[in-house]
């Protein structure tokens, strides 16, 4: 995938390679290329900068179900059953219904008569957001991106 990315996705290639080859520096040096670099890069998606450009991609006809995970509500209702509950992580929860609760840390998550929640939690951010609401997140993104939060982005 590295020399596709490369092959056409120059630009944000380079970037790729500066602020990989600053995470071995340390983290004052990593936050400082980071900060540099990631709002350089074009903002494009796999399938319009590859995919759509690379002639040996072959196609088979099937059905298989499909759902674009674009948000964090589509991916709870592929891991779970409508109105189910997905838990990944550490989560005590009492009549609590419908939620998703994705934790990528050793903090635990304890709730009490949720429903309809995600919450997603990792070493430096927890995001909580209504099921409904969950195509949104990328408004925050564009916040983090305007505040120069960057690092809460990877």
């Amino acid at each position: 995938m590295e020399a596709l990315t490369k092959q056409f996705v120059p630009d944000n290639f380079k970037r790729y390679e500066k602020i990989k080859g600053a995470k071995k520096k340390g983290q004052a040096v990593f936050n400082k290329v980071l900060e540099k670099e990631y709002p350089k890069m074009d903002a494009v998606s796999l399938e319009y900068s590859i995919i759509e450009n690379y002639q040996k991609t072959a196609l088979i006809s099937t059905d298989i179900g499909w759902s674009d995970i674009g948000s964090w509500n589509v991916l709870k209702n592929v891991l779970s059953l409508p109105d189910q509950s997905y838990v990944k992580g550490n989560y005590i929860g009492i009549d609590s219904k419908n939620i998703m609760v994705y934790g990528a840390s050793k903090q635990l998550v304890a709730g009490v008569g949720i429903k309809n929640l995600i919450a997603v939690v990792t070493d430096d951010i927890i995001l909580l957001c209504h099921k409904d609401k969950a195509h949104k997140v990328k408004e925050i993104t564009k916040r983090l991106e305007e505040q120069n939060k960057n690092n809460h982005l990877l």
